[in-house]
């Protein structure tokens, strides 16, 4: 068995000791070489969710428990993931609340679109108007100023 023959599958079952001494001891080789270092750090971080999920069978969390559950240090490092695996769900359902409170608030301030047109004419019309008494008033300051109206 070389290195690409080897799936996530039977990396897990390394971490739980589930394989006979020729296996583990071409997964050690292969592990010190480097060449599994990366994907067995991956199957072990997914093997330690899945504890902390709860989602291992008896016998599985029964080995990870005799594996990763040992020393003081080895536990430690459990309720420091499981502690920042809990805050990361907290923040994600507070993100989640607040997001969902700013859609409310704008469907609350979003005008209804039988409103939208007449206002949207009304205020073209003031700006119409408004701009033609503007115009007029210039034009009519003007002529005062250069003496073509009599007051």
């Amino acid at each position: 068995m070389n290195e690409k023959l080897i799936t996530d599958v039977e990396l897990r079952q390394f971490l739980l000791g589930n394989v006979d001494d020729k296996e583990r001891k071409l997964i050690e080789r292969l592990f010190v070489t480097n060449s599994l270092s990366e994907r067995m750090s991956t199957v072990e971080q997914e093997l330690i969710e899945d504890y902390l999920e709860d989602s291992l069978n008896i016998a599985d969390k029964e080995k990870f428990i005799r594996q990763y559950a040992v020393t003081p240090a080895q536990r430690r490092k459990l309720r420091i993931t499981k502690a920042i695996k809990d805050w990361a769900m907290a923040e994600a359902k507070a993100c989640a609340t607040t997001i969902s409170g700013w859609s409310r608030l704008r469907g609350r301030r979003r005008p209804k679109p039988i409103f939208v047109i007449p206002i949207a004419a009304t205020a073209m019309i003031t700006l119409i108007v408004g701009t033609g008494s503007l115009s007029t008033r210039m034009q009519h300051t003007v002529q005062i100023r250069s003496g073509s109206v009599k007051a």
